[in-house]
């Protein structure tokens, strides 16, 4: 029987090495220690540097960071919960893989787990597999650093599976699988993946519902449904601490919506639950830009200069209705990009597979099963929900009616189910095609049959597909253009545009004095010159994104075709099986694999980019040492002037940090503080005579990383970097406790100052001197210390900044936020306090005598507790801290004893300080922290508990035959 059990499991265990294979060979460069570049991984880095190094330090979690946006729970950005079983469980399903190599294997794994369930022969499930993992728009989001995105969408398929079994005769196994992947799929950590993956299951449910009901089984599809409901509940209970940590959070946050009902211009508004309709449609795909699933450049490709990519370089020269100049210009000329779709911009398309979309479009015909109604609708209603502000209509009706589906923006991401329901598709009539032999035979729709031959349906499908796509293919030149270039052309649209930006410049006090008077004719001359570039963009676009088009337009027809006469060969001859899926993978995997190395690839930095100063010289373009992956920033100038101000005011930093380069353990060591703080950290590119930054190496970036701990760890103040976006700086909380940061779900409160406030006293900072920065109130009252206005320049010292705390002279209540909000404008913050009046209790009968003489100093600082003394306070006092109010966690306590603290000024903490006090203590004491993690333990070994017991009722059968085999 062990031998029957073997020959068994062998074509898994086959299927299971290829994907391995695969995996290796696409990800190479990490067998040779190499660490793929992704952006947002490193921004994470940057947000995540207080909480490890605090991590490090204390050998625990500090639940709370100061590192961005003045201050944020850290359960958002970086936690380790303890009794995390299913990490394990996680490592040994991708075979302890790297990221982002695990998530490719685990594409293709879980694809295959879903087809054999479906009863898929090993080799059309693994060639489905296949075609699933390599899917463009995987690799896009690898490259990117998506990888929580990346690892929910690898469990989807499985989920699916075991969903299918519990309505199927294996309810055990069904529903111990439903709750292992559901648990894996929720630990994943990507909300929006998994909640539009829930339009896949309702449609299963629905499905399955019309066929008990036909049998008049209701309470057998009750007891099912219920069966699945309890493995959902069963899977939540692991993954407890992050999901209660995210319920209670969201409220708080953007994603939960403002208090105010105002603008900045106090302008009425309405409230809202969630995110703005522009915001969560601001990445909308076009309708014709749906395309690019079956023709990657349907919308011509990547938003990269043309100048960028050696194919269309080498295209361009070759191009003989282009001029010389013309040539140049496409070349290096601005907004020279191959992208014309509706979106801002874009990395990639998302690219299915011209194969794998003309076997889905060919099952709408052939595949016998009803299930395919279900993916059809699903595909066409997420597709259309993916075209976001471009169909308003219907993605306000799933705004107002859908529960949650206001928490989640970019609606480009729901593309990930189409890209699972066309290969589903595709390959459960691949599955019907090997084990039919009635091609010949006369057509039935819905058991009644039809006198067509099924192989007429199949070439009058396949003609019908040719048709719709010659007929899709853009003629005109203004086929070739999007809306924004074309709008550039309109000087009067132009002009209104530069007029908008003068009077914001104005407004944010960036417009020159010298020029007061003259907005027309500079808003005259702009847009004159504006409409000029444009027009000589517009007359090169067309011709290059034509070539660009057509090339793929042929590519993906020939893939196309040769995968539909492979089928008709295989069902007209009815050749050996494995021969016809084998050269029908190795046509799907060429297609994709190709197109996917255009976005995520191996290659060297070519010499064009370097010669531009662009990218590094390496081994890799898209690769990186482990080293570097480790530490991704090099200090700028401005960061090492900050940090040696700091020595110079501390000079026991100085030994703090030679003592950790000391202490220092690993295979390389840490250069001398003296040597870091002296590398040079810009030079001149002879070549293109360009300023360029110093990439430091490893010895720098390792002292560098232990002297900006040390320093943060013992040091308590904020930075702001005037010359990066509020919401978009990653690298400045790596160094620095920031006011900017880089978070999709930064508190409300906060992005309320960056809208109303913030926003401008950055721009006014950037060039306005001490003026500005005796006028920046919020920047103040943050204890900002430090400006940066250039990367290499100097930063400003602000001597106005209010300081870890401070004693008020008066406060004042006011009605409602937007009082609140509209009052801080014009508040003197140093000397008096605003807030709600939902506090007054705080301050009730109150009559409060300031006392000059009173001082707060903080003495000792750690993200999750902060110690004050106080000194001189004679009556009670109202202090003002300088961190961010959040009602959950934070307990204040007063010579030991716990007090309650309040909101003033919009977002910081307030305290009424008794007479007499000595010590003011904040703690963070996150209560949900310690009874989830408990939950989580116990969930944990009911799900594993669960399984065995599931694997063991399924191998029982045959442990009982081999014994019995063994007794004869």
């Amino acid at each position: 029987m062990l031998k029957s059990f073997f020959k068994k499991a062998l074509p898994h265990v086959i299927a299971v090495l290829v994907f391995l294979t695969l995996t290796l060979v696409y990800f190479a460069p990490q067998l040779d220690g190499q660490r793929l570049i992704q952006g947002d991984i490193n921004k994470h880095k940057g947000m995540s540097k207080e909480i490890q190094d605090f991590r490090e330090t204390h050998g625990e979690e500090p639940l709370w960071t100061n590192s961005q946006f003045g201050g944020m729970p850290a359960t958002q950005v970086s936690v380790i919960y303890r009794y995390d079983i299913l990490r394990h469980v996680d490592n040994l399903y991708s075979l302890w893989l790297k990221h982002p190599a695990k998530y490719l294997f685990m594409y293709m794994l879980g694809f295959y787990i879903l087809l054999i369930i479906f009863k898929a022969d090993p080799w059309i499930a693994a060639s489905g597999a296949i075609a699933y993992g390599f899917s463009s728009y995987f690799f896009t989001i690898m490259e990117a650093g998506h990888n929580s995105k990346a690892h929910a969408v690898a469990y989807l398929a499985p989920l699916l599976g075991a969903i299918v079994l519990c309505f199927r005769d294996k309810k055990l196994l069904g529903f111990a699988l439903t709750a292992l992947f559901m648990a894996l799929e929720l630990k994943a950590n990507h909300v929006q993946i998994t909640y539009y993956f829930g339009f896949v299951i309702v449609g299963v449910f629905i499905y399955y519902f019309v066929k008990y009901a036909k049998e008049k089984a209701y309470l057998d599809y009750g007891k099912t449904a219920g069966l699945i409901i309890g493995a959902v509940l069963i899977a939540v209970l692991p993954n407890i601490p992050n999901l209660y940590s995210t319920y209670e959070y969201t409220p708080h946050t953007i994603r939960g919506g403002s208090e105010l009902t105002i603008g900045p211009d106090g302008e009425k508004k309405e409230k809202t639950g969630g995110l703005k309709f522009d915001y969560i449609t601001e990445w909308s795909y076009g309708i014709d830009e749906s395309w690019t699933l079956m023709i990657p450049s349907a919308k011509g490709g990547p938003s990269v200069p043309y100048v960028f990519n050696e194919d269309y370089r080498e295209m361009i020269a070759d191009m003989d209705d282009l001029t010389p100049e013309q040539k140049n210009q496409a070349l290096y000329g601005r907004g020279m990009s191959p992208y014309f779709g509706d979106q801002s911009f874009t990395t990639s398309p998302v690219y299915v597979g011209a194969a794998v979309c003309a076997l889905f479009f060919i099952a709408l015909f052939m595949y016998s099963s009803p299930f395919k109604w279900v993916l059809l609708i699903v595909s066409i209603l997420v597709l259309m929900l993916s075209w976001g502000k471009n169909y308003p209509s219907l993605t306000q009706l799933f705004i107002d009616v859908f529960p949650m589906y206001s928490k989640f923006r970019a609606v480009t991401i729901i593309l990930v189910i189409v890209e699972f329901t066309i290969p589903l598709l595709a390959f459960l009539w691949i599955k019907e095609l090997v084990k039919k032999d009635d091609f010949k035979e006369n057509f039935k729709i819905l058991g009644k049959e039809y006198k067509v031959k099924k192989y007429w349906v199949f070439i009058g499908a396949s003609v019908l597909l040719f048709l719709i796509m010659f007929i899709s293919k853009p003629s005109d030149d203004k086929d070739f253009l999007n809306q924004k270039e074309l709008q550039a052309e309109n000087y009067d649209f132009q002009y209104e545009e530069q007029m908008k930006f003068i009077n914001q410049a104005k407004e944010d006090g960036r417009f020159p004095e010298q020029y007061l008077g003259q907005e027309s004719q500079i808003a005259q001359t702009n847009a004159t010159e504006t409409v000029d570039k444009a027009r000589v963009n517009n007359e090169i676009h067309p011709k290059i994104r034509r070539e660009i088009y057509n090339n793929d337009f042929n590519r993906s027809m020939g893939i196309a075709f040769a995968a539909l006469v492979l089928c008709f060969a295989f069902l007209w001859f009815r050749f050996d099986y494995r021969i016809f899926i084998g050269v029908l993978t190795i046509l799907i995997l060429g297609d994709q694999w190709s197109v996917a190395k255009r976005y995520l690839h191996n290659d060297p930095p070519q010499d064009e980019l370097v010669r531009l100063g662009v990218e590094d010289p390496g081994d890799y373009k898209q690769w990186m040492s482990q080293e570097d992956h480790l530490m991704p920033y090099t200090a700028d100038g401005a960061d090492i002037q900050i940090l040696s101000n700091e020595l110079q005011e501390d000079e026991t930093l100085v030994d703090k940090i030679n003592q950790s380069i000391s202490n220092y353990e690993g295979e390389e060591k840490p250069a001398p503080l003296a040597k870091m703080i002296q590398f040079q950290r810009y030079s001149q590119d002879p070549k293109t005579q360009r300023v360029q930054k110093n990439e430091a190496p490893i010895p720098v970036k390792l002292a560098e990383k232990v002297a900006f701990k040390e320093l943060n760890q013992n040091t308590h103040y904020r930075v702001l970097n005037t010359g990066v976006g509020l919401v978009q700086d990653g690298v400045s909380p790596y160094f620095h406790k920031s006011l900017t940061g880089y978070h999709g779900a930064k508190l409300s409160r906060y992005q309320d100052l960056i809208v109303f406030y913030l926003g401008q006293e950055q721009a006014a900072l950037r060039s306005g001197g001490e003026a500005a920065m005796a006028n920046a109130t919020i920047t103040n009252m943050l204890n900002t210390k430090y400006i940066i206005t250039n990367a290499g320049a100097a930063p400003v010292k602000n001597p106005y900044a209010y300081g870890h705390a401070w004693f008020v002279k008066g406060y004042e209540s006011v009605e409602d936020p937007n009082a609140e909000i509209l009052r801080l404008g014009s508040l003197n913050a140093k000397d008096s306090a605003i807030f709600d009046k939902k506090f007054e209790e705080h301050v009730n009968g109150w009559d409060l005598q300031y006392d000059s003489d009173a001082t707060i100093e903080l003495v000792d600082y750690k993200p999750n507790h902060m110690t004050y003394e106080v000194s001189g306070v004679d009556t009670d006092q109202l202090a003002v801290f300088s961190e961010i109010y959040y009602p959950l966690g934070w307990q204040a306590y007063i010579d030991g004893k716990p007090v309650d603290h309040f909101r003033a000024n919009y977002i910081l903490r307030a305290l009424r300080v008794p007479a007499g006090t000595q010590k003011i203590e904040f703690k963070y004491e996150l209560k949900s922290y310690s009874w989830t993690t408990n939950v989580s333990l116990a969930g944990s070994l009911i799900l594993l508990a669960l399984f065995g017991l599931a694997m063991f009722k399924e191998f029982k059968p045959m442990m009982e035959t081999t014994n019995e085999d063994e007794a004869a």
